[in-house]
């Protein structure tokens, strides 16, 4: 019976919180915050495979995102030094807020 309940439980928290991945299509948290910040930035870009990046903020949260095929993409990141005019700031798209570097 323990068991059984243990297993129910288990099922019920995986429903009521939804894996990254699933939150936001393309991007997918590979660590969550470790702190709490006024006012949450970009910190670290690194480049992954497949035309990705990981990005990194202030809160010590790691993103994998896509690289922003168009400036007005979701749920990834725009390099402003290396895409469109080359001028602007980088930021990441997320769930539809934006972070800017």
């Amino acid at each position: 019976m323990r068991y059984l309940l243990a297993a129910l439980a288990a099922v019920l928290v995986t429903l009521a919180i939804p894996a990254p991945s699933h939150a936001a299509r393309g991007a997918v948290r590979l660590e969550a915050p470790t702190r709490h910040v006024s006012h949450v930035r970009i910190t670290y870009v690194q480049p992954a495979r497949a035309n990705r990046v990981w990005v990194e903020f202030n809160t010590g949260s790691l993103w994998s995102l896509r690289v922003c095929p168009a400036e007005d993409s979701s749920n990834c990141y725009w390099d402003a030094r290396k895409q469109g005019n080359g001028h602007g700031r980088s930021f990441a798209t997320i769930k539809g807020k934006t972070y800017y570097r």
